[in-house]
This record gives structure tokens, sequence and C-alpha cells, in this order.
């Protein structure tokens, strides 16, 4: 299954600023997200 949205420049820019918004209100109160250097090797992206 696959989903897909289409945004202009402008809604792309807006959703970024969400999501860092939501992500530093996370980090605050749980801490840092660690992120790994590299993928899974089972990951599939595409």
């Amino acid at each position: 299954m696959s989903s897909r949205i289409i945004l202009t420049p402008k809604q792309t820019k807006q959703l970024l600023g969400a999501l860092a918004e939501n992500v530093a209100v996370y980090e605050r109160r749980f801490g840092p997200i660690g992120t790994p250097l590299t993928p899974p090797p089972d990951s599939q992206l595409h």
C-alpha cells in the first residue's frame, strides 16, 4: 500500500515548519531523538 500527497512549495514549507516544531517540543519533553548513521539493511526506500 502506498499513499501520495501533492503540495505546493509554500505548503511544503509550512509542513516542514510544523514537523520541526513538533519534533522540538517532543525533544524538550523526552530528550533528543537518535538518528542512525545508515538505514537498516532491510529498509525499503523508494
